[in-house]
């Protein structure tokens, strides 16, 4: 029971926030947690290092780091939880992770240098397995490519930039000829979108393959930032699929950048007429807030939504 910021239990007054103390006490909870599993036999450990490793190397510590990030996927078992640490630099490579629940994770030496994905006249990253793990990497394409294109289901992606003045920053496609890939219920969380040609992000149906033409399910994409994209967030239909490229999904708690003047589209999901899920608890950079500036079929849901001048009545969106 709270009364006046006291917190009462029994006939005593506890002040201060037991709440916060719950959110201290579960943080060092995690710590503890994350520094267990690290140490468990959960998989193995590898390191690259694109200016000063091998791929002759063992890629078993820093000073044996291997070179690419392929060689190191080379290195790895399909399923075993393997880590890839990645060092700081420039990977002019066509990453594609093949194999399951492998995490790729950027080592941030001062916080700011991530490794960058570039590619090399192609896609920088392209991840078609399951329960892949991509954390504090930036993925930058040039030319008519994406920067970072998932098809494998059950992905997590945190504190990552897609980059660059390539087509879209981050495509979820699923793969036209087998129902495994349809890039769902995977989590893009705390990352940034911006400068992308095209659309920040997109959702893509590629239509009546193996698969049946299912766009992505399931996929929660929270805590993010775009500015400077053509368009913020898009999806695309192709004919004979089953009409859902965003199919109760949620997009919640992110911030669109780009000065909109009542004109920018942030938002445009319309594409797949049977898509449904929510928008809640974004904030855009407009003075204005209306129906054209974020598109979508009824069934998707614009909720909590702010602008300059404050709450967004979207009721009529």
């Amino acid at each position: 029971m709270s009364t006046q910021g006291y917190y009462v239990r029994g006939s005593k007054a506890i002040r201060g926030s037991v709440i916060d103390e719950l959110e201290i006490e579960r943080g060092r909870l995690d710590v503890a947690f994350q520094r267990a599993w690290d140490n468990s036999s959960r998989g193995a450990v590898v390191y690259v290092d694109p200016a000063n490793g091998l791929d002759t190397n063992d890629g078993l510590s820093w000073g044996t780091a291997v070179k690419t990030v392929a060689y190191a996927q080379l290195l790895c078992t399909s399923g075993r939880g393997d880590r890839i640490y990645c060092a700081p630099g420039t990977y002019a490579e066509n990453i594609v992770i093949t194999k399951d629940s492998v995490e790729l994770v950027g080592f941030l030496d001062g916080g700011y240098d991530r490794p960058d994905f570039v590619g090399n006249a192609g896609i920088p990253l392209s991840v078609h397995a399951q329960a892949v793990v991509v954390s504090h990497i930036r993925c930058a394409a040039t030319g008519a490519f994406v920067a970072c294109q998932q098809q494998g289901n059950g992905f997590f992606y945190e504190d990552c930039v897609f980059d660059g003045a390539g087509l879209d920053g981050l495509m979820l496609l699923p793969d036209l000829d087998d129902d495994s890939y349809t890039a769902s219920e995977g989590i893009v969380s705390a990352s940034l979108f911006r400068g992308a040609t095209a659309a920040g992000l997109r959702f893509k149906n590629p239509g009546p393959g193996v698969e049946g033409g299912v766009g992505p399910t399931d996929v929660e994409v929270r805590r993010c930032r775009f500015y400077s994209n053509g368009i913020d967030i898009a999806d695309t239909d192709t004919a004979g699929s089953n009409d859902t490229t965003f199919l109760n999904c949620r997009v919640v708690d992110c911030d669109f950048m780009t000065r909109g003047g009542g004109v920018f589209v942030y938002v445009n999901l319309n594409a797949g007429g049977n898509n449904s899920g929510m928008l809640g608890g974004c904030r855009f950079n407009d003075t204005g807030l209306v129906a054209a500036q974020v598109v979508a079929p009824a069934s998707v849901t614009l909720v909590g939504a702010f602008d300059a001048k404050g709450v967004v009545d979207a009721s009529a969106f």
